[in-house]
């Protein structure tokens, strides 16, 4: 499945709280760069085809000043990772 499809499954991570538990799992700081390719597998055999990670951007200073954010949307951010290679070997 090397293409986006019709109906994609997508998990939704919490960034900041998977980071710090990964950090704890693998007792080593763990970033976006540095998550160990079997979480990103992990979440792929269970089918998803893509994990959208929260609260992925950069907090200004008035952002932390007044937090938390007001309305509906506001800060809302995402970051979108594609697991179709990853899903291929589980397939």
């Amino acid at each position: 499945m090397s293409h986006w499809p019709q109906h994609p499954v997508i998990y939704e991570i919490n960034t900041w709280v998977w980071l710090a538990e990964q950090s704890r799992k693998h007792r080593r700081r763990v970033d976006l760069g540095t998550v160990p390719g079997e979480e990103w597998d992990t979440l792929a055999a269970l089918g998803f085809h893509a994990v959208w990670l929260m609260g992925v951007w950069e907090r200004s200073p008035a952002e932390r000043r007044d937090w938390p954010p007001r309305g509906a949307l506001a800060g809302c951010s995402l970051l979108l990772v594609w697991l179709g290679a990853r899903n291929e070997r589980h397939a």
